[in-house]
C-alpha cells in the first residue's frame, strides 16, 4: 500500500460509534479499533492528512432515551460524551501504533482532549497528524462537526439537508427538524455530512449519494 498514489490530499472520515463494538453488545471490540486504526496509519503514511469524526451510539445514543425516562436535552449531553469515550479510545491505539495523534472537542475537558482551534487543527494536519473530532453534528453547543467541515465547502449543496430531512420526516416525524445534514464541494470532490446512526447512513446513501454523487462530482470538475 506504500507505493500507492493517493488520489486526495485530505479526507474526512465519520466513523460511527456502532462500527466500534463489532458483534458486541456494546462498547468498543479491541480486534475492530486496531484494526480501524491500523488502517488509518496506512493511509496517513500516504501523506493524505486524516480527520475523523466519531459518534457515539456504542455506548449510548440519545434518540433512545426516552424509552427510560431521561430527559432529551440530557440524554444528547450523555450522547456528546460517549464520542469523547471513542475518540480518547481511538486517539490512544494510533498513538500505540506509533501514529501523531491529537483528539478535540468544545467540552473543556484537558485531561483527555484538547480545545477546538480551527487554525491548530489545521497545522497538525499539514504536519500529517491524524485529528479526532467528538461532539457530534446535532443543536448543542457542543456539536462542531458541521462547524469543522463547511469551511473547507467552495460551494455548498443545501438540497441535500432539505431533501435529507423530508425523507427523514416520514420515519423518524418532526425530529428530522434537528438533523443538520448538509453536503458541499472541496477541490472537485463531494463531501456529505449526515447524522451517525445506521439508519440514517443508509438512507442518506441508499436514496441521494449513490444516485446524485457521480453527476456531482462530474459537474465539480467540470473546467471554467
Amino acid at each position: 500500500m506504500s507505493e500507492e498514489i493517493p488520489r486526495y490530499k485530505r479526507i474526512v472520515l465519520k466513523l460511527s460509534g456502532e462500527s466500534l463494538k463489532g458483534d458486541q453488545a456494546f462498547g468498543i471490540a479491541e480486534a475492530v479499533i486496531t484494526d480501524i486504526a491500523s488502517q488509518l496509519k496506512q493511509v496517513a503514511a500516504l501523506g493524505v492528512e486524516v480527520a475523523v469524526v466519531v459518534g457515539g451510539g456504542n455506548f449510548f445514543r440519545g434518540v433512545r432515551s426516552n424509552n427510560i425516562g431521561i430527559d432529551r436535552s440530557s440524554a444528547d449531553y450523555m450522547g456528546m460524551m460517549a464520542t469523547i469515550m471513542n475518540g480518547i479510545a481511538l486517539r490512544d491505539v494510533l498513538l500505540n501504533l506509533g501514529v501523531e495523534a491529537h483528539h478535540v472537542s468544545p467540552f473543556h475537558i484537558p485531561s483527555v482532549t484538547g480545545p477546538f482551534i480551527l487554525l491548530d487543527v489545521i497545522r497538525c494536519l499539514t504536519q500529517k497528524h491524524i485529528v479526532i473530532f467528538s461532539g457530534g453534528t446535532g443543536i448543542t453547543p457542543t456539536d462542531i462537526t458541521i462547524e469543522t467541515v463547511t469551511p473547507f465547502f467552495e460551494k455548498t449543496l443545501p438540497g441535500f439537508g432539505e431533501f435529507f430531512r423530508r425523507i427523514s420526516y416520514d420515519k423518524v416525524g418532526s425530529a428530522a427538524v434537528l438533523s443538520r445534514a448538509t453536503a458541499g464541494v472541496v477541490k472537485g470532490k463531494a463531501v456529505f455530512c449526515i447524522p451517525g446512526s445506521p439508519e440514517a447512513v443508509k438512507t442518506s446513501v441508499e436514496m441521494l449519494i449513490l444516485a446524485e454523487a457521480p453527476h456531482i462530482v462530474k459537474h465539480a470538475r467540470e473546467q471554467r
